[in-house]
C-alpha cells in the first residue's frame, strides 16, 4: 500500500512541474506580447493625437480665421477700416484657441502691412521666404499653403492664405511658434516630431534627432535604425508627424526575470513536495482504514464501516454504508415480492374463481339456456374469456387497457346475475398504455361487490383512473354499498400500514403490499364519504413500472 502514497506524491510533483513550466512560458510570452502591444499603443496614441490636433488647427484657421474674417482684411487693405478691426477680430479668435498664434498681413507686393508681434517686423529672412513660397505655389490662390520656417533657433508653422477681392490684393499669414505644440504633449505618451516635406523640424519632444546646425530631422544622427521604433503619418499636405520610441536592451531585463522566475519556481516546487508528502500520507492512512473495513464487510455482510478521519473518506464510508443498507433493503423487498407473488397466485385462484362465484354463474347460464339462449351464450363467452385470461402464464405485466377488458367482463357477468347492479368507468385515455401487474385491481373490485351486496342489490361501482395536476396517477374504486363507517375505514387504514401477514381482508392487504413494493412512493387509503366507500391508490410522481 505504500506504493499508493509514492504514486500520489510523484503525480502531484509531475503536475506541479508541468504547471510551473507552463507558467514560465506564459509569463515570458505575456511580457513580450504586452511590451510589443504597449509600444504600438503608445506610438499610435501619440501619432493620432498630434495628427488630429494639427489637422484641427489648420482647418480652424481656414474656416474661422480667414473665411469668416476675410472681409475685415479686404477693408483694411483697401483703406476702408483701420488696424483696430483686424486686431479685434484676431484677438477674439486667438483667445479661444489652445495653440496661440501671431498674425502677419501683407499687401499684394508682399510688403508687411500689419503684425501682432514686433519680432517679425524686421525679419527679412521671413519676408524673403514668403516671397519664394508665394511665387512658387500655384494652388495658393485656391486653398492656401502651410510651410515650416526656421529662424533664430526657432521654428514656426506658417499658414499662408490669399486675401481676394476679385483678384489677390494681399496675404494673411498665421504664424505658430513650434514651442506651442509642447502644450499638446500632456496627452501624448511617447516622443514625437513634426516636420515638413523638406525635413525642417517644427516641434520635437527631444533635440537628439534634430540637427543643431540646420534644424532638420536627422534620425541617423543617433543610429535610429537600430535604436528607435517609429511610425509616421501625414495629417496635412506637406506636414508630417512621427511618433517614436527608443528601443531598449531587454537582455538584462529578460535575464533578471528568468532568474526571479527560476527562484520562484524552485520555491513552489519545494512547497509542492512538502504538500504532496503530507497529502499522500493522510490519504494513505484514510485509505488503509477504509480498505480494512471493506475486508470486514466482505467477510461479514452485516458489518458496517466505521472510520473517523475528518475528511472525504469518512463521508465515503457513510455513503458506502447507505448503499449497503439500500442493497439490503432491496434484497429484503425482493424476497417479500417473491413471496407475495406466490401468495397472489394462490389468492388469484381462490378469489377470482371462487367455487361459489363459478357455481352461481354456471347456474345462471343453465337457467338462461331455457329462457334466453342469447344471454346464455353471452355468459359463456364472458366466462371463457375470463378463464383464458386468468390461466394464461405470459404477460405478467400488461397495459391498463388490456387489464380493464378483463375487469369489465367480470363486471358484466355480475351485472347479468344482479339486474339492479351497475358500474361505470372513467379512464384517462392517456393512461391506456400504463403497465400494471396482472389481476392488480380485481381483488379490490371483488371486495366492493362482496361487501356491497350484503347491504343492497342496486349496488353501483365506479372505477376512475386519471393523472393529477402534480403528475400522480390516481386510481379510485367507489361503491355505494355503505358498508363502512368512518371509524371502520380509519381502523382499516391503520391495519394496512402495520399488517404484513394478513389473516383477513386478504385482497386489500395483498394489493396494498404489492403496490408499496413495486411503487415505492405510492399511497393506499380507504375513505368513506356520505354512503360511498372509496379505495384510492396514488402512484406519486407518475413513476410506474
Amino acid at each position: 500500500m505504500k506504493r499508493f502514497e509514492s504514486k500520489i506524491r510523484k503525480d502531484i510533483l509531475k503536475f506541479s512541474f508541468k504547471i510551473i513550466t507552463v507558467m514560465i512560458v506564459i509569463t515570458i510570452i505575456t511580457i513580450g506580447f504586452f511590451n510589443y502591444n504597449m509600444r504600438n499603443y503608445r506610438l499610435n496614441n501619440t501619432l493620432d493625437h498630434y495628427g488630429e490636433s494639427l489637422e484641427a488647427i489648420i482647418k480652424t484657421k481656414q474656416e474661422e480665421l480667414y473665411q469668416v474674417s476675410e472681409d475685415v482684411f479686404v477693408r483694411f487693405l483697401q483703406g476702408q477700416s483701420d488696424s483696430r478691426n483686424v486686431f479685434s477680430s484676431f484677438y477674439s479668435y486667438n483667445a479661444r484657441q489652445q495653440i496661440k498664434s501671431d498674425l502677419l498681413v501683407f499687401d499684394e507686393d508682399v510688403a508687411l502691412a500689419l503684425h501682432t508681434n514686433p519680432v517679425f517686423e524686421t525679419d527679412y529672412a521671413l519676408f524673403h521666404f514668403l516671397n519664394l513660397v508665394i511665387e512658387n505655389e500655384t494652388p495658393l490662390a485656391e486653398t492656401g499653403v502651410t510651410r515650416v520656417y526656421r529662424s533664430n533657433q526657432s521654428s514656426y508653422l506658417l499658414y499662408i492664405h490669399p486675401i481676394i477681392d476679385g483678384a489677390i490684393i494681399g496675404y494673411a499669414v498665421s504664424v505658430i511658434n513650434g514651442r506651442e505644440f509642447q502644450l499638446l504633449r500632456e496627452d501624448a505618451i511617447t516622443n514625437y516630431v513634426i516636420y515638413d516635406q523638406y525635413d525642417n523640424v517644427l516641434s520635437s519632444s527631444s533635440d537628439s534627432i534634430v540637427n543643431s546646425t540646420t534644424g532638420k530631422l536627422d534620425f541617423n544622427n543617433d543610429n535610429s535604425n537600430r535604436n528607435f521604433l517609429y511610425k509616421e503619418a501625414q495629417p496635412y499636405n506637406n506636414i508630417n508627424v512621427t511618433a517614436y520610441i527608443r528601443n531598449q536592451n531587454y537582455a538584462g531585463v529578460f535575464l533578471a526575470s528568468l532568474i526571479v522566475l527560476t527562484i520562484l519556481s524552485l520555491f513552489i516546487f519545494f512547497q509542492t513536495y512538502i504538500f504532496s508528502k503530507n497529502v499522500s500520507t493522510k490519504i494513505g492512512h484514510s485509505l488503509y482504514l477504509l480498505y480494512d473495513e471493506l475486508i470486514k464487510v466482505s467477510q461479514t455482510p452485516t458489518h458496517r464501516i466505521s472510520i473517523q478521519t475528518d475528511d472525504e473518506f469518512e463521508t465515503l464510508a457513510q455513503n458506502i454504508n447507505n448503499v449497503l443498507a439500500e442493497l439490503q433493503n432491496a434484497h429484503d423487498r425482493n424476497i417479500k415480492l417473491s413471496e407475495l407473488n406466490l401468495e397472489s397466485e394462490r389468492r388469484k385462484l381462490e378469489a377470482q374463481f371462487h367455487p361459489h362465484f363459478l357455481a352461481n354463474t354456471l347456474e345462471t347460464i343453465r337457467s338462461a339456456i331455457y329462457v334466453d339462449s342469447g344471454l346464455a351464450e353471452e355468459l359463456l363467452t364472458l366466462m371463457n374469456d375470463i378463464l383464458r385470461y386468468s390461466i394464461s402464464e405470459g404477460n405478467v405485466d400488461l397495459s391498463l387497457q388490456e387489464d380493464l377488458t378483463y375487469i369489465e367482463n367480470y363486471l358484466k357477468v355480475n351485472q347479468i346475475r344482479y339486474e339492479d347492479f351497475t358500474y361505470e368507468f372513467y379512464i384517462d385515455d392517456k393512461l391506456n398504455h400504463l403497465r400494471v401487474p396482472k389481476l392488480f385491481l380485481l381483488p379490490l373490485i371483488e371486495n366492493s361487490l362482496k361487501y356491497g351486496f350484503k347491504y343492497r342489490r342496486d349496488l353501483k361501482v365506479r372505477l376512475s383512473i386519471h393523472k393529477s395536476t402534480h403528475g400522480d396517477v390516481v386510481i379510485r374504486i367507489i361503491d355505494n354499498g355503505g358498508a363502512l363507517t368512518s371509524d371502520q375505514a380509519n381502523r382499516l387504514n391503520v391495519m394496512l400500514k402495520t399488517t404484513t401477514k394478513p389473516d383477513q381482508h386478504h385482497g386489500l392487504i395483498n394489493t396494498k403490499q404489492r403496490l408499496s413494493l413495486m411503487y415505492q412512493h405510492s399511497r393506499f387509503v380507504i375513505k368513506t364519504k356520505w354512503n360511498y366507500t372509496v379505495i384510492e391508490l396514488r402512484i406519486v410522481g407518475g413513476h410506474y413500472v
